[in-house]
């Protein structure tokens, strides 16, 4: 009821088969003079002239998005355009596996706890889900090939687990003089003097992640 700003509605049932019907005792705890009875009161009651103004919809772009664009224009338009689904080849499974227990460690970081390396074989097993079409000796090769990128990591840049600003961020950033806005998420960023460090992870190499 409180959620109603210009009139609200309070209707019941003549006749219900198991409940009988009419109105709510509750209703009569309303003020008397704050109940209209009929439609046609309704419609004479002025409403606040209140027009409320909405900021123009922007378009959104994402880094993904424009990066499909410059390889294949084509699949911007099936992906991006016309929704269609791409299926997941092997090194997404993996990488985001990978970016799923970083991610866990970078907020365990954030709480004041340093994950080491030698815990992170049970969070791995839990995270790695391969998929079953996979034969074993693949499973088993990219399973200790993560934990050793993640093993790595932890005790590689265990100072960097101390500066821990955002994790998983997510950002839109309004480009000059147009209506569009570049969307993406921060991987990490870490505090860096008087600023912050931006970090994106990669599994894999790509063409065109200088530019």
């Amino acid at each position: 009821m409180t959620r109603a700003e210009d009139i609200l509605l309070i209707g019941s049932a003549d006749k219900v088969n198991v409940r009988g019907g009419g109105p709510s005792q509750f209703i009569s705890e309303i003020k008397e003079n704050a109940i209209l009875h009929s439609v046609k009161d309704i419609k004479n009651r002025p409403c606040r002239d209140i027009e409320k103004t909405k900021a123009p919809e922007r378009k959104r772009l994402s880094y993904s998005g424009l990066h499909t664009y410059v390889l294949c224009p084509l699949q911007y338009k099936l992906v991006y355009e016309c929704d269609f689904a791409v299926p997941q080849v092997y090194w997404a499974y993996f990488g985001g596996a990978v970016h799923g227990l970083l991610e866990h460690i970078h907020k365990q970081a954030m709480e004041g706890r340093i994950l080491q390396a030698g815990e992170l074989t049970g969070l791995w097993e839990t995270m790695w889900k391969p998929p079953e079409s996979w034969d074993e000796k693949r499973r088993e090769t990219m399973g200790k090939t993560g934990l050793a990128y993640l093993e790595r990591y932890v005790s590689n840049y265990a100072e960097r687990l101390k500066r821990i600003y955002w994790v998983e961020e997510q950002v839109e950033i309004p480009i000059r003089e147009t209506d569009l806005l570049l969307t993406g998420r921060l991987d990490l960023a870490c505090k860096n003097g008087g600023g912050i460090e931006i970090i994106d992870f990669k599994i894999r190499k790509r063409t065109g992640l200088e530019v």
